[in-house]
């Protein structure tokens, strides 16, 4: 969890993109709060920053004029909808410089604080506590925590029993504390070593790309279930979602599809005993579930694209995955890179990915259509 009261110097709030529901025609801005390591996101319409200038204005008696004003005609304008965007974002940036030391309640819940910082979290309970505890006394109920609150005190703690993984030590290590999940950033390094040296000497054509492919029951809706879950949970699913790692180029993903659905067909288990790849996408699809697929890092050469591969391979770990192969490394990750940082290096590649499965709608793909031609 975060800690403002300590890391107010470290701290920044962003609104990185919006989104428009279809069917309602309501623009949600995607909020994103930074408190040293810790980041998380909140999504709020135009009129709850409405509600919340009102009050602030109210009781704190901040300028009407920080906020940009309604706009009744072309509200829905892309330009328009761009330029609020960045509006808002100017007005929470300049209430995070005047209230630098401390949080008034009510933006401290409207960021949610309240969830993922501990100060403002126990001022809740404190609260809750102050104003019912003799009620909940006096009824001899219990109070009971909701599970994310719980999940972040103790991770914050450092008493939470991750469940055991197959996954390397290096990955395992980033589930055990919020701590050792926030020093991922510092692996980046790794990745951005091994894109220079690729950037620099490795000339071939960059038509590559590499992907995973990802179990729908596992993940059940994780970007949607994610804002009432701790961020270590959602890593934890997100890896545990994750039973191949690949590279190629064109439609190359879509070969295990057509494998998959020869085998559909002819049922063949001697086939599906000798590859557990093809054996778990036809279990799915014999369940009536699909398949995730993430396509990620386009344009990187083949050499790279087999590096990122054994990196994000070694990471997870063999026995976690239906591949068949460990992967083959090139240039400095083969040459400079220790057994552990390659490891390192696949833990970074693996959370850059969450990132963008969380920006993707997940599409389950099932046996029919796929595209009839594929590149290896």
């Amino acid at each position: 969890m975060s800690c403002y009261y300590r890391q107010h110097e470290d701290a920044s709030v962003t609104i990185p993109k919006y989104s428009v529901e279809s069917s309602a025609g309501i623009t949600y801005y995607d909020i994103k709060v930074r408190v040293g390591n810790v980041e998380w996101f909140v999504e709020r319409r135009y009129r709850d920053f409405a509600q919340l200038h009102e009050k602030l204005v109210e009781e704190i008696s901040i300028s009407k004029k920080l906020l940009p004003p309604k706009k009744l005609v072309g509200n829905k304008q892309p330009a328009f909808l761009e330029q609020r965007r960045e509006q808002l974002e100017t007005y929470l940036q300049e209430l995070l410089i005047y209230f630098s030391n401390e949080l008034p309640r009510l933006l401290a819940v409207f960021l949610e604080f309240n969830k993922y910082d501990i100060i403002y979290l126990l001022q809740d309970l404190a609260k809750l506590f102050n104003e019912s505890g003799d009620a909940l006394l006096s009824a001899k109920k219990e109070y009971n925590l909701s599970a994310l609150e719980v999940r972040g005190i103790k991770y914050s703690l450092g008493v939470m029993h991750m469940p055991k993984t197959n996954f390397s030590p290096e990955l395992q290590h980033t589930l055990q504390s919020e701590q050792n999940f926030a020093s991922i950033q510092k692996l980046s390094k790794y990745v951005k070593r091994h894109s220079r040296w690729h950037s620099r000497h490795d000339q071939s054509k960059r038509i590559y790309f590499n992907y995973l492919l990802l179990d729908p029951r596992i993940t059940n809706g994780l970007k949607q279930r994610a804002r009432s879950m701790h961020r270590l949970d959602v890593w934890l699913t997100f890896l545990r979602a994750i039973f191949y790692v690949g590279k190629g180029k064109s439609s190359r993903p879509y070969a295990h599809f057509r494998q998959a659905q020869k085998q559909l067909q002819s049922a063949n288990p001697h086939v599906l005993a000798k590859d557990p790849k093809l054996a778990l996408i036809v279990h799915l699809w014999q369940q009536q579930r699909g398949v995730l697929l993430l396509r990620a890092f386009n344009g990187v050469t083949s050499n790279d694209a087999h590096s990122r591969e054994a990196a994000m391979i070694d990471a997870l770990g063999m026995n976690h995955l239906t591949n068949r192969r460990v992967g083959v490394y090139f240039g400095l990750a083969r040459k400079k890179f220790t057994s552990e940082q390659r490891k390192q290096l696949g833990v970074a590649l693996l959370h850059m990915l969450l990132s963008v499965y969380m920006i993707k709608t997940e599409r389950e793909l099932q046996p029919a259509p796929v595209p009839k031609t594929a590149e290896s």
